[in-house]
């Protein structure tokens, strides 16, 4: 994210479109009389990096019939929101930090089965739409799991809220 903010969004022209740099130098600022051109990374993997990373959404299957909301959110961010095109059908995922609640939304397309999570790191209580899934260090729900520093719920379809509170 620090990377982002000190190269990419200078890049994008602040309040106006830009034009991606060129020449790139190890800092992260404009470089003249370089030969390696870093546009073309910079054209694609900051949009990768915030919808696979901070927003947390991948496909877990071919063609997303299966996929994974697993945001890691980065120090400073509050929210985040996006929508992921499909074969299926538009993914829409949308995170926020209010406090000491984290609350995750993600509506799947019709015929797809997705897994989410919230992070666990001081959490007491997980609720899958209204329903404790995991309290206290511990899945109260068959297949809920703590991986990679998040609870994961498994085998959401349609519209499902996941919140995570102190």
């Amino acid at each position: 994210m620090s990377l982002l903010r000190r190269t990419w969004y200078p890049m994008l022209g602040k309040a106006q479109p830009g034009t991606l740099w060129e020449n790139v130098s190890r800092a992260g600022a404009p470089q003249l009389g370089s030969y390696t051109s870093l546009s073309h990374g910079w054209a694609a993997a900051p949009t990768s990096f915030l919808t696979n990373q901070v927003l947390g959404v991948a496909p877990a299957s071919g063609g997303f019939r299966t996929f994974t909301v697993l945001p890691h959110p980065a120090s400073g961010l509050r929210w985040a929101q996006g929508r992921v095109p499909t074969p299926h059908g538009d993914i829409t995922a949308a995170w926020k930090r209010d406090g000491g609640t984290f609350t995750l939304r993600v509506d799947a397309p019709r015929g797809t089965t997705a897994t989410a999570g919230v992070p666990a790191r001081g959490a007491s209580e997980v609720r899958a739409g209204g329903t404790v899934v995991w309290r206290h260090g511990a899945a109260v729900k068959p297949g809920v799991t703590v991986r990679d520093g998040l609870v994961q719920v498994p085998g959401l379809t349609g519209t499902s809220i996941l919140t995570a509170s102190r």
